[in-house]
């Protein structure tokens, strides 16, 4: 393995385990989302272009970004990578377009995972009002986790996983 490749696998590996680091947080007061699967890293950026350029380069994405429906939970434009290998969770890069939650997380963080996208077993059953109102979004129609404080990574729970089985 190549300087850049290894430097690329090391900066997905850090990507992910951010990621899972945020699921492994997620719900932990809330019965029945304990099984819930990382399905898609949210980036969150000022400036979507050059957000993909630069994930792109360190993920080893190559440019392959596609643009995606706009997030309506979150407040943003997308854009998203289906390179990784079956099973990986997807990228998204989101840009605030309004004054939203994703908003609110760059003012109080700045660039970086602005959102986990996950699923959880079918038939779970959620503490009552832990969701708010379905909407479409990147990945699919789903639902923002009502627990995270204004300003911190959200969770949005899909209504199925995206990636091809």
């Amino acid at each position: 393995m190549s300087d850049p490749e290894r430097r690329r696998a090391e900066a997905w590996k850090e990507l992910v385990a951010a990621g899972e680091a945020l699921l492994a947080d997620f719900g932990h007061d809330s019965p029945g989302v304990e099984e819930a699967h990382l399905v898609g890293i949210g980036w969150a950026t000022v400036d979507l272009e050059r957000a993909e350029r630069e994930l792109g380069d360190a993920i080893g994405d190559g440019g392959s970004w596609t643009e995606a429906p706009r997030d309506a939970l979150l407040g943003a434009r997308a854009a998203v990578s289906r390179s990784g290998a079956a099973g990986e969770p997807i990228v998204v890069v989101l840009e605030p377009d309004t004054e939203g939650r994703l908003a609110a997380f760059l003012a109080r963080h700045g660039e970086g995972i602005g959102a986990i996208f996950v699923t959880v077993r079918s038939g779970a059953r959620p503490a009552p009002g832990a969701f708010g109102i379905p909407a479409g979004g990147p990945l699919g129609r789903g639902r923002h986790f009502t627990g995270a404080r204004s300003g911190e990574p959200s969770t949005v729970v899909l209504d199925t996983d995206p990636r091809p089985s």
